[in-house]
């Protein structure tokens, strides 16, 4: 069968997978999500996300607090690493949540392996 598979021409596969005789072998998955079902939750990542947003905010209200109290030198810094921290984890928070809530478009596949 592995033979058959690597000789098999792109159009021949594209025929296959489209008639559905390729949606049970896992040699044929293209994400993630297909290797492992669909709905398996990938816990690392989520935390990894949920820790990225917290860093982040606490970086962020600590750094415009030293802005807000006139040292603005050693605030901007807090303020820019903490945007830097913050942005990456709300956008995965926000796929987790979407993917949890079974979103049209949304899936688990989307978050990046660990």
């Amino acid at each position: 069968v592995e033979t058959v598979a690597r000789t098999t021409g792109k159009r021949s596969q594209e025929r296959m997978r489209r008639s559905g005789a390729m949606s049970n072998d896992i040699r044929f998955a293209q994400t993630a999500g297909e290797v492992l079902g669909g709905d398996r939750t990938p816990g690392q990542a989520v935390t990894l996300a949920v820790a990225l947003v917290t860093i982040g905010a606490v970086m962020l209200g600590v750094g415009l607090d030293i802005v807000l109290e006139n040292r603005a030198g050693h605030g901007i810094a807090l303020v820019v690493l903490g945007g830097t921290v913050f942005l990456p984890g709300a956008y995965y928070c926000y796929i987790a949540w979407n993917a949890y809530k079974k979103r049209k478009g949304f899936d688990w596949s989307l978050m990046q392996e660990m």
